[in-house]
């Protein structure tokens, strides 16, 4: 009979697994640059959505590294810079 699992927190999640190699930590270093905390290793593909989580407001999100690297920021930092207009 296997031993009971402990309850899972919806409030912390795992941290995700360290990354393997130099290559894997660059991508993950991109991210954070960025203003993302990826929750899972890198997906595999620069094109290929990678859940993360915004740094500054919390907001889950799944920007690829593609569009990370194209500017692509979460929304709140677009909100606060766009010029006002009158």
């Amino acid at each position: 009979m296997p031993p009971p699992s402990a309850p899972s927190s919806r409030l912390d999640p795992p941290e995700p697994p360290a990354p393997d190699t130099a290559e894997e930590r660059e991508r993950e270093d991109t991210m954070r640059a960025a203003g993302y905390k990826p929750k899972v290793r890198y997906p595999g593909a620069r094109s290929m959505p990678w859940p993360s989580e915004c740094i500054d407001c919390g907001a889950s999100r799944k920007p690829s590294l593609q569009d990370v690297e194209r500017g692509v920021r979460c929304q709140h930092v677009r909100r606060g810079s766009a010029p006002s207009r009158r």
